[in-house]
């Protein structure tokens, strides 16, 4: 059985941010043992997310593209809210919000137009990758 060296990093990510992020509960808030795997925690769920996203856009999986940027977003924001020092946004911070709205805006829009369809679903086209992989596969 061959696994894609991809949907490992994927899984991998998720097991190690579940153990630390399990690990951190037990360690005092603030301490060194604490900052450390809370870094691990971020580091991996990152990466799950990232591998996730990666992993959606060669299987043309549309709304796990969304699910896995909403995952980035959420990490990301947390992370940098906990390391915040300075008490007004920043660049980061306004390109967050408009990183978020626009998924917000393909949701909602997906949302609309699966509730006006006959069929309850929503009619979003494919995305091209997987021709492109067929043409370039072994």
């Amino acid at each position: 059985m061959s696994v894609s060296p991809i949907l490992l990093v994927h899984v991998s990510g998720g097991v190690i941010g579940c153990v630390s992020g399990g690990a951190a509960l037990l360690f005092r808030k603030g301490s060194q043992r604490h900052l450390m795997v809370g870094k691990v925690f971020g580091v991996s769920m990152l990466t799950m997310a990232a591998a996730g996203v990666f992993l959606a856009v060669v299987k043309s999986k549309a709304g796990d593209i969304l699910g896995g940027m909403l995952t980035l977003y959420l990490v990301a924001t947390a992370w940098v809210t906990a390391r915040r020092r300075e008490p007004q946004p920043g660049i980061f911070d306004w390109g967050a919000l408009l990183f978020v709205l626009a998924l917000e805006a393909v949701t909602s829009t997906w949302a609309v137009e699966a509730a006006t369809s006959p069929t309850g679903m929503t009619c979003t086209p494919p995305l091209k990758v997987n021709s492109w992989r067929a043409s370039h596969s072994a």
